[in-house]
């Protein structure tokens, strides 16, 4: 036990109902609303069983890194793919790294993901199901940029990961594979903001029609949005001008608008709000803005950008445009929540757009918006259900997989005795090993 326990609990008793009160103002005078809005948007989970599909995929990755005393690391990821119907398989790579880099580790374990993802919908037939965990969205929306002083195969490791994405979910699209990804944990923020969106629309339409707002003011007004998005720093300054001048006439918008800059994420509302069991229904989601923009500079100029985003040479540029092509071409994504235990999180649901029968591209996408299939969210719905055990296993396949991946602590002694055989002498730093 710590020794400092003591001064711990002193220490809060002398100011225990300072920091209440600060937690309580971090929420906004529009969240109870948002919340309650929310809640009439809570659907009930369809009695009765599901018939499952012929072939069910899951597949997860694992991560060690053993950190070198020379600076540099060894990376040793996997990923392991479990399924009914289809051959269990895995993969794994090994790399050393110098500079270090922290996020590499996570697109070479991604990239592996992929390539068996890719593999797995080879042996399967439309509406057969392939799970992955984590955020579908998450992985569509990551940055083409290789970081200032990452290593010198960052970029080439980068575009692999692109190439990979867009080639499973073009392929995916095709075979019309029930894709769908599984968030334990989440801070997305999109179920609000669909809200938000909604809200600042009504509000917007009343100051239109009451004619207070001078033309150029109501013209800075309807800017906000976009703004939010764009540079939500500035949007905040031009409302909090805009309310100095009007007052109560803008009372409303100034709270939209600073709850938007606040991160209250969705599961904070859920849990708030929700009673239950129960899901959402989805929303269609497109790029951020700033990958918007990211890939429409890249798109302009292929040549440019492979050397200032991706830090590769002329010989790379052909291969920066192919991606470029097919990651204009891949269908958006619609997330929603799905809470199936009583003491449960909600996790987010992802899948691609095709699987709810919309035909929205990823870049075409500029606002949020529902995807009205009820029918398809219950049959999701009741799939997942049938592979409900507990709050621990959400999904039993999902659970397997990531049992057979995962790449722990206790193995470290093993893989390093490995690598002392194959590789030859390697030395550790202190506190040499770190596992994802």
């Amino acid at each position: 036990m710590s020794y400092t326990i003591d001064s711990i609990f002193n220490y809060l008793k002398d100011h225990g109902d300072e920091i209440s009160r600060k937690v309580s103002a971090s929420q906004s005078t529009i969240l109870k609303e948002v919340g309650l809005l929310m809640e009439n948007m809570w659907k009930n989970i369809p009695e009765g069983g599901t018939k499952l599909p012929e072939r069910i995929a899951a597949i997860d990755g694992g991560l060690i890194k053993y950190r070198l005393d020379n600076g540099g690391s060894i990376i040793i990821a996997s990923s392991y793919l479990v399924a009914r119907n289809i051959p269990e398989t895995s993969k794994s790579i090994c790399r050393f790294i110098y500079p270090p880099s922290r996020g590499i580790g996570f697109l070479l374990m991604r990239t592996l993901e992929l390539e068996l993802a890719e593999q797995a919908i080879s042996n399967m037939s439309s509406n057969d199901i392939l799970f992955l965990d984590g955020s579908l969205y998450g992985l569509m929306s990551h940055l083409p940029i290789t970081p200032r002083n990452a290593p010198t195969e960052y970029g080439e490791i980068l575009l692999r990961f692109y190439d990979q994405l867009t080639s499973f979910l073009l392929k995916a699209e095709e075979k019309k594979i029930t894709l769908v990804s599984v968030s334990k944990f989440s801070s997305s923020r999109f179920l609000k903001e669909y809200i938000l969106e909604k809200l600042f629309e009504e509000e917007l339409k009343r100051l239109r029609n009451s004619s207070i707002l001078e033309p150029k003011d109501l013209q800075h007004v309807e800017t906000l949005l976009s703004l939010l998005y764009d540079n939500p720093v500035e949007a905040l300054e031009l409302s909090q001008r805009l309310r100095k001048k009007y007052g109560l006439y803008l009372e409303r918008v100034h709270s939209i608008v600073e709850e938007f800059v606040r991160r209250t994420p969705d599961l904070f509302l859920l849990k708030n709000y929700i009673r239950g069991l129960g899901f959402t229904n989805p929303i269609l989601l497109g790029p951020s803005l700033k990958l918007q923009k990211l890939f429409r500079k890249i798109s302009e100029n292929v040549e440019d950008a492979t050397l200032r985003y991706f830090k590769l040479g002329p010989d790379h540029v052909k291969d920066v445009r192919v991606v470029t092509e097919k990651m204009l071409k891949i269908c958006s994504v619609c997330s929603f929540y799905l809470r199936l235990g009583l003491q449960d999180y909600p996790l987010k649901i992802d899948a691609p757009s095709y699987v709810f029968k919309v035909d929205e591209r990823f870049f075409n996408v500029d606002r949020l918006k529902t995807a009205n299939n009820i029918s398809t969210t219950e049959e999701i719905v009741g799939v997942l259900k049938e592979l409900y055990a507990s709050k621990e296993i959400y999904n039993i396949w999902l659970y397997e997989a990531d049992r057979k991946a995962r790449i722990s602590r206790k193995n470290s002694d093993i893989i390093y005795q490995i690598l002392l055989k194959t590789v030859g002498r390697i030395d550790l730093a202190r506190r040499g090993v770190e596992e994802t």
